[in-house]
């Protein structure tokens, strides 16, 4: 059985487009993975499986029944993994190393609850504040650290979002302009390092406005006016 060394991990975000996940064991944990697969849309898995010998009444949870969770009454063996991504969240520790050691032989990513160095996938903890995504590790040192921190960063990123709403909708506009790669690095840099974040998450508008007016090429400023009215509108309902 050629299990997975604990060590130090190399972070990515991982597309699970179109892909095929297994989730063995659907207690309170199997539940969460489920929830949070099923949380990514379109852009989800495909087709997430589902296996638990000893669930009770499993026609009647209503996230088993959704588009394209297929639920199993049985244990998982060799045959079953023809998944890109395994989450092994069983109650019993020898099952979830076992599980663990047939994603090792073959190749399959696998995330381990009971023991994550098992697997080769671990799943930080995760602030959300859209377009931003900020994830937690302490690679298991300190739960409890993570858990206070992951509020600390909560604080941190909301007063990100506005001026990554801001971007996510003026890149486009400055894209289009078509200058050299060199010219709009020199520009979002720029951007990047004035007073623009600090402006906007005080909501000061107008100071903000009035920076980007004096700041972007003439020819974006007709998109300007229209791009604020809307970030102002969408920041003040959420208040």
């Amino acid at each position: 059985m050629n299990l997975r060394l604990s060590g130090k991990r190399y972070p990515l975000a991982l597309s699970l487009r179109g892909k095929r996940c297994l989730i063995v064991g659907f207690g309170s944990v199997g539940r969460r993975k489920l929830t949070r697969l099923l949380g990514l849309g379109e852009s989800g898995p495909c087709e997430i499986l589902i296996f638990d010998p000893l669930l009770q009444n499993p026609r009647d949870d209503e996230l088993l029944q959704k588009p394209g969770v297929i639920f199993q009454a049985k244990s998982v063996s060799a045959s079953d993994l023809t998944v890109h991504l395994v989450f092994a969240c069983t109650g019993s520790r020898e099952e979830n190393a076992r599980i663990a050691g047939m994603c090792a032989d073959r190749g399959i990513l696998c995330n381990c609850a009971s023991e994550p160095w098992l697997g080769d996938v671990s799943l930080p903890a995760l602030v959300e504040c859209p377009p931003l995504t900020v994830a937690l590790s302490t690679e298991g040192a300190s739960p409890a650290f993570a858990k206070k921190w992951r509020k600390e960063l909560e604080l941190w990123a909301k007063k990100k979002q506005p001026v990554l709403k801001l971007m996510a909708a003026l890149r486009p506009h400055i894209l289009a302009l078509g200058n050299p790669q060199a010219e709009n690095k020199k520009l979002f840099s720029a951007l990047a390092e004035g007073p623009l974040e600090e402006m906007l998450a005080a909501a000061e508008w107008q100071k903000a406005l009035d920076y980007l007016t004096a700041t972007l090429p003439e020819t974006l400023q007709p998109h300007l006016a229209p791009l604020f009215l809307s970030l102002s509108q969408a920041e003040t309902t959420q208040i």
